[in-house]
């Protein structure tokens, strides 16, 4: 096994609003004044023909695939996905590989996503007829399975869009619920609710932390797409009005990580990725941008918040995997040349 990895020192945290009186949080990443490098590689894990982890390359129209999710664990080590392998592989912040955990022999299928809270690891599974939730311990123990009902509809106007073709993802909120995110995060149920009954109007959706609930608020078409945060809105404007808001993930102290993908319809399609940080207090500090443009190919879960609150992110190319550090500032230019300011505002 061949690894490159990069110890890199952390950079300076820089504050972006007056002081409040208080003690900032333990969770915050790190932000600078001024733009400059994306992100920061920790170390590459060979990939590809001759590589440690293997690409499927389709022979004509359908995706690339390979590793497709990462998750960060308490103690700061990464777990990725490794959707060929049927596995779970543990690295640590040096690149050096700690443990592997062999999905198929708890006959466990294609992953989809990925998340951990406390000393559980939870898997979307998406196999043929197959949609389950899956808890494992740290060291790759089955605790429990729960089905999805995949017919169910995630739009009560549309009954025939189903969670079967519109389930993206799974989150976790701080009642220790399972949350559904359909429609590329833009819709969030409770699996609870959703085992229940079948009507997507009679549920309450959203993530709930601290008596506060968090989601998505759908105004339609070439509106601005908006998040509610318990009695706070946020919104952000677009380019040409495709793309939106969704939660990467919301935390008892408060704090809120937030993406914001805006789709420039040019030729090449464009996707500005971003990742924008709001404190305990709700205030808009910093923001970090997804370098979509070098993916070798589309991954699910790209992103992931450590316990001391960096955004770590999968990053495929060709030859390897990279595990890199998102770099926060204060603010970031376009993409392009006319592009909406990647800006995200409290309008109430």
């Amino acid at each position: 096994m061949t690894l490159t990895p990069l110890t890199l020192p952390s950079p300076p945290l820089t504050p972006t609003t007056e002081p409040t009186g208080g003690l900032p949080s333990a969770r915050a990443p790190f932000i600078h004044d001024l733009p400059g490098d994306l992100y920061e590689t920790l170390f590459s894990i060979p990939a590809g023909t001759r590589g440690i982890l293997k690409y499927k390359i389709p022979s004509c129209c359908a995706n690339i695939e390979g590793p497709n999710a990462i998750a960060v664990l308490s103690d700061n080590s990464f777990l990725i996905s490794d959707l060929l392998g049927r596995r779970l592989l543990k690295y640590d912040r040096e690149g050096r590989l700690q443990q592997t955990i062999k999905l198929d022999e708890l006959g466990i299928g294609y992953v989809r996503d990925m998340r951990i809270k406390g000393d559980e690891i939870f898997l979307l599974e998406t196999a043929y007829q197959n949609f389950r939730v899956l808890r494992l311990t740290l060291d790759g123990k089955l605790i429990a399975s729960e089905k999805i009902p995949f017919e169910f509809p995630v739009d009560a106007q549309k009954p025939e869009n189903t969670l079967k073709g519109g389930l993206t993802g799974i989150a976790l909120d701080c009642e220790e619920r399972i949350i559904l995110e359909a429609t590329g995060g833009s819709k969030l149920f409770p699996l609870s609710e959703v085992q229940k009954q079948s009507d997507p109007d009679l549920i309450t959706q959203g993530l709930l932390c601290n008596d506060k609930r968090f989601f998505v608020c759908t105004p339609g078409q070439w509106k601005d797409p908006k998040v509610t945060a318990g009695k706070t809105i946020y919104q952000t404007k677009l380019s040409e009005g495709l793309g939106g808001l969704q939660f990467l993930d919301v935390f008892e102290d408060g704090s809120i990580y937030l993406l914001r993908d805006d789709v420039m319809p040019i030729n090449p399609i464009k996707v500005d990725q971003t990742v924008h940080y709001i404190d305990e207090k709700g205030g808009v500090q910093g923001v970090a941008r997804v370098p979509l443009s070098e993916f070798y190919y589309p991954i699910m879960r790209i992103t992931a918040v450590s316990p001391n609150g960096e955004v770590f992110a999968l990053l495929p190319r060709p030859d390897s995997l990279d595990i890199i550090r998102l770099n926060f500032y204060q603010e970031l230019e376009p993409l392009i040349p006319g592009a909406a300011v990647p800006q995200i505002a409290i309008v109430q």
